[in-house]
């Protein structure tokens, strides 16, 4: 059993002294010995004498301790205890018992008022803020964060600042005041570009919460810019995703006639085909295939765009026939924005709430999202990852939870669903399941082995996770 209380006292020095020699059940003379008096020893301990250099190191001796420790002011004490109350509150947190946390940190903050400790004054109402944020005060939440602001701006602790920016911005989202959402997000922004994180989901998920506000103030342009922002960042740190742009551009282009646009866009992603090929000459046989398929459905693709330059009645026949077709695709892009933004908070939301483990260490062969899975013009989406791995392979369990699905049934053949919380965790095309409904499993557990049962085209795993029965991307933060 965890004890949280704190058994740290802040001491003067002859309050040090006094209490470290009734421990050691020493009297006034016995401390003093040879070398000074019990009455020296008495004034001492009351504060009343001024104690030199020499005689602190003979009493650290008598007491087992060091002189530093002796030396130690009140102020230097009250930075070590609130240092680790502030530790002990952030351990409540992450284990949601918020109520003893809060306990903690107030008690802190009386430490750090009293003792002028205001860095950490300042991290002590940032963890309220957090504590209130979870429990739904707002209010006292905003309060929190920017009583936070000062003392960080004071001190230049950039990544404190990005975070109270970023939370205050939640909560204006929450409370639908979206154009002072948008102004803490720049401010975010800001910090952002001035520190460089290299972690581009940071990037990426206030992009994505900037693209909901602006569409929610029905300023389209601003949140396009966001999301091709967005896109900017998958384009440079994956490949498959830039594949996937440029067609998606390609197919638009060529939708409305726009013949020469459409083919530069699919010799772009044909480039990126060649380079990739190069770097897989060495893979599987089927992943160099599917490179090929990719590469001639582009390329008889390019061949259909020649035969249709020049043919100007149907160009402005297709722009005719299509520009009901692309108004729907404008809006849908746009909804799918606001869809991205909660997406990007259930993700988050298991990430700092759940502990999840890899159920095995196959290989990604289908990402979540949208994939192609016959040619590279019709994109189809994907409700998990499949991870590809020989049959029988064991697989186990990515959290703590309760079975309450055993079935063998629809497509995805044999397959199990865990739930931990509000989150669901579901391994399908199993070829054997070990556990049945009902039953309490703990993240390793041993629980299926790998199959290419149901609609499958080849042994591996489906590993899907849905938080509320809405799918969450499992790449964000254990498969990257």
């Amino acid at each position: 059993m965890i004890s949280w209380g704190s058994s740290m006292n802040i001491l003067s020095l002859g309050e040090k002294i006094k209490k470290l020699r009734k421990e050691k059940n020493m009297t006034l003379k016995e401390l003093a010995g040879d070398r000074i008096t019990a009455a020296q020893i008495s004034h001492i301990e009351r504060d009343k004498s001024h104690t030199s250099r020499e005689l602190l190191e003979y009493l650290a001796s008598q007491l087992d301790v060091s002189v530093d420790y002796l030396l130690e002011t009140k102020e230097m004490q009250s930075k070590k205890l609130t240092d680790n109350l502030i530790l002990q509150g952030e351990i409540l947190i992450k284990c949601n018992d918020l109520e003893k946390a809060e306990d903690q940190l107030n008690e802190a903050i009386k430490i750090c008022d009293e003792y002028k400790v205001l860095d950490n004054y300042a991290t002590c109402n940032f963890l309220l803020a957090d504590i209130n944020f979870k429990k739904g005060k707002y209010s006292e939440s905003v309060m929190g964060y920017e009583k936070a602001l000062y003392y960080f701006i004071k001190n230049n602790d950039k990544d404190k600042l990005y975070k109270c920016y970023l939370n205050i911005g939640k909560i204006y989202m929450i409370e639908e005041f979206y154009k002072g959402a948008i102004l803490q997000f720049e401010f975010s922004e800001g910090i952002l570009n001035e520190i460089q994180v290299e972690d581009v989901d940071i990037y990426k998920d206030l992009y994505s919460k900037m693209a909901y506000c602006y569409i929610k103030l029905d300023n389209n342009e601003k949140s396009l810019d966001y999301i091709n922002k967005m896109d900017e960042i998958d384009i440079k740190n994956n490949p498959e995703e830039e594949l996937d742009v440029l067609i998606l551009k390609a197919n638009n282009f060529l939708n409305v006639g726009e013949f020469e646009k459409s083919k530069e866009y699919f010799k772009k992603a044909l480039e990126i085909l060649d380079k990739e090929k190069n770097k897989t000459e060495n893979n599987e046989e089927n992943s160099i295939n599917d490179i090929q398929n990719n590469d001639e459905n582009i390329g008889g693709a390019i061949e259909d765009i020649d035969l249709q330059i020049g043919e100007t009645s149907e160009i402005e026949e297709i722009q005719k026939q299509n520009s009901e077709e692309l108004n729907e695709n404008i809006e849908k892009e746009n909804n799918e924005v606001i869809e991205l933004s909660q997406m990007e908070q259930d993700a988050n939301f298991v990430k700092e709430n759940i502990s999840i483990i890899k159920p095995i260490n196959g290989t990604i062969s289908s990402r979540y999202g949208l994939r192609n899975p016959t040619t590279v013009t019709v994109p189809k989406n994907h409700t998990g990852i499949d991870l590809a791995e020989t049959t029988g392979t064991k697989i186990v369990s990515a959290t703590d939870g309760t079975v309450i699905l055993n079935s063998s049934k629809g497509d995805y053949g044999n397959h199990l669903k865990i739930q931990n919380g509000d989150a669901t965790f579901i391994y399908a095309h199993c070829s054997k399941l070990y556990v049945k409904v009902g039953q309490t499993v703990k993240a390793g557990d041993t629980i299926a082995a790998v199959g290419s049962t149901g609609n499958s085209t080849g042994n591996h795993l489906h590993f899907e996770i849905r938080l509320n029965d809405k799918q969450v991307n499992p790449q964000k933060y254990l498969y990257k």
